[in-house]
């Protein structure tokens, strides 16, 4: 269950959850980015209906000896990780480097993502003027098919990618680095919401 005694445990300062269809994996990490605690769950999303969240969260944090009153964030990495593809497909497109690309994707995988080309540029160029319509439309299916794409090509589920989305994320949190990312996240009373995602 940990990867120490719980007396070796020291207080988190966040917790990674992976939740997927059918399973839950949790870390608990400190400031330093040590593991203090995992836990693993075969209760995953698929398992569960709505009302079973909260209690399967509550049962594995206090599996793990996290406090009760450790504040947890849930937030989805869709978003950060279909960016991330987005605007590779356009660096491939354009030659440049993916740092020089700004733009963003909202939803879920798939067909329901919602990129933005309109506000997506490289180098501040709007993409709507380097790329003509036919060509961004063509990027922007390729997106949404990414993940089926890697599994096309590897034959199972890509790893990489959605782990690198989920380290941006983290520092960004942990370093307090105030990053505008894609995510979906259930607001408990931030920016005066409550309740809503």
């Amino acid at each position: 269950m940990t990867s120490g005694d719980s007396a070796d445990i020291h207080p988190a300062n966040i917790v990674l959850a992976d939740w997927g269809t059918s399973n839950l994996r949790l870390w608990a990490m400190d400031a330093a980015g040590h593991i203090r605690a995992e836990h693993r769950s075969d209760r995953g999303m698929g398992q569960l209906d709505r009302d079973g969240f909260g209690p399967e969260l509550d049962r594995c944090l206090a599996a793990m000896t996290v406090p009760a009153d450790t504040p947890v964030l849930i937030c989805g990495m869709a978003g950060v990780l279909d960016t991330a593809r987005y605007k590779y497909f356009i660096s491939e497109k354009l030659g440049v480097s993916v740092d020089d690309i700004h733009g963003m994707v909202l939803g879920g995988h798939g067909d329901t993502m919602v990129p933005l080309p309109s506000h997506t540029s490289v180098g501040g160029i709007p993409l709507t003027e380097l790329l003509d319509s036919e060509t961004i439309d063509k990027i922007i299916a390729r997106t949404r098919k990414g993940g089926g794409e890697i599994v096309g090509l590897l034959g199972y589920s890509g790893y990489y990618a959605p782990a690198a989305s989920v380290c941006a994320m983290v520092e960004s949190i942990v370093r307090d680095r105030k990053r505008v990312l894609p995510t979906a996240c259930l607001l408990q009373g931030e920016y005066g919401y409550e309740n809503l995602y």
